[in-house]
């Protein structure tokens, strides 16, 4: 056997996982049923939504410990209207957070602004728990934030995923060129 053809399946466990690690869709990558709930519960409220004046300390309270302890960034701004994190860059994100009086409630405004790299849809998603966790009190399941660096939990890093098919797919590719010519 030549070795251009030797290396012709190899080339083709490379593409082939690549294309399935790439296929993941975001929605289902390491969520339990739980969290898919509670993501389902806080994306049906809306990032602007108003609250009664008698739970306004309470919510906002709920705010600023949330970005305090979720934030990728750190605070910026602190005051009794505002929260906003350091302007995210690359694959992060950050807060803006608005709370404004209205008739007989207060209105709270939620923003999760992506980094120039990162994901839009996660940063909907974020935004969408940190609004439902101010209005209920209602906090996401311990493993939809989990991972804070990349993209806080709502994802599997791709490359890890990748650097473990890859290395089962050249084992594999290894013993079976052995078995097969020695």
């Amino acid at each position: 056997m030549t070795t251009s053809s030797c290396s012709k399946p190899f080339i083709m466990i490379l593409v082939i996982e690549l294309f399935l690690t790439g296929c993941t869709p975001y929605s289902s990558r390491g969520r339990t049923s739980a969290d898919e709930e509670h993501l389902a519960a806080a994306r049906k409220l809306p990032l602007e939504f108003n609250i009664p004046k008698e739970e306004e300390n309470t919510a906002w309270e709920r705010a600023k410990s949330y970005i305090g302890e979720y934030s990728q960034m750190p605070i910026q701004v602190l005051s009794d209207f505002v929260i906003r994190t350091d302007d995210p860059s690359k694959r992060e994100y950050g807060y803006y957070l608005v709370k404004a009086p209205a008739e007989d409630s207060v209105q709270i405004s939620v923003q999760c602004l992506p980094g120039e790299h990162a994901n839009p849809d996660i940063a909907a998603d974020l935004a969408h728990i940190c609004a439902y966790y101010i209005k209920t009190g209602e906090l996401h399941p311990a493993g939809l934030l989990q991972v804070r660096d990349e993209n806080p939990g709502l994802a599997i890093r791709s490359w890890r995923v990748f650097l473990g098919i890859g290395i089962v797919a050249v084992l594999g590719y290894i013993i079976a060129h052995s078995l097969v010519y020695d």
